[in-house]
């Protein structure tokens, strides 16, 4: 009986915070900067101007649905508090604070800052 109870404990808490870390990254972002290893282009060294902020804006929603939208062309997504698909590759997603991370260093990194 002690078992039961500690694997429903296990259970319910394992599925308490993963539903808390989608509520709290929930929200909409917008792009700061986009780069890999030798260069990263924001709002003060795009060559497109300030279109790294206006082009690209990220909806999560809480419940792991979401869309990005890229010049105004919106596709839909799903997401989970470690990855999202972008253009058909899933890819790692991480959060600090109000930004989020897609991407690792070694690989072309966008940095979002939420609303």
């Amino acid at each position: 009986m002690k078992k039961i109870v500690s694997v429903l404990l296990v259970f319910m808490l394992t599925v308490t915070l993963t539903a808390c870390g989608k509520s709290t990254h929930a929200g909409t972002y917008k792009l700061v900067s986009v780069g890999g290893e030798e260069v990263v282009y924001n709002n003060e060294n795009s060559p497109f101007g300030a279109l790294v902020d206006a082009a690209y804006e990220l909806v999560l929603n809480k419940d792991g649905t979401g869309s990005m939208n890229v010049l105004g062309f919106e596709t839909k997504l799903t997401w989970d508090s470690t990855s999202i698909p972008i253009q058909g590759e899933t890819m790692p997603l991480s959060f600090s604070g109000n930004k989020l991370q897609i991407g690792t260093d070694k690989d072309t990194v966008m940095v979002f800052k939420k609303k």
